[in-house]
């Protein structure tokens, strides 16, 4: 997913580890079913723990924080997947990918103006 809006892994994202969860874990059970726990009201750090990604998302306030099902990663400012690009687009990249959808229909309407300049003309 590159790091742009990436929740890192790190002690302060990843512990404390919520109760019902390390329960779990320390019966080597699955976490499947489980849902996002919500973090204590009015944390400034913990907003909600992902139960897929193991991180305590920031609270609501950096956006919307949504879990990449192909990066495995939380992400804040989540718009999409790319699978062309192979990374999440956020809005801290949105502006370089819409600038580079652009720079593509610009390159097409390029080529095709050429194709038709040099068909148009009688030799």
């Amino acid at each position: 997913c590159g790091s742009a809006g990436v929740v890192q892994r790190s002690p302060e994202t990843c512990y404390p580890i919520p109760p019902e969860v390390e329960q779990r874990l320390r019966e080597n059970g699955t976490l499947d079913g489980f849902q996002n726990i919500a973090g204590p009201p009015g944390h400034p750090t913990l907003g909600s723990y992902c139960v897929r990604c193991l991180v305590w998302r920031p609270p609501g306030k950096n956006g919307s924080i949504h879990h990449c099902r192909t990066c495995s990663r939380c992400v804040t400012g989540f718009d999409h997947h790319c699978g062309v690009f192979g990374r999440c687009i956020v809005k801290r990249n949105m502006p370089s990918f819409l600038t580079l959808i652009s720079m593509m229909f610009a390159g097409m309407a390029t080529a095709m103006v050429a194709v038709l300049g040099g068909v148009a003309k009688p030799i």
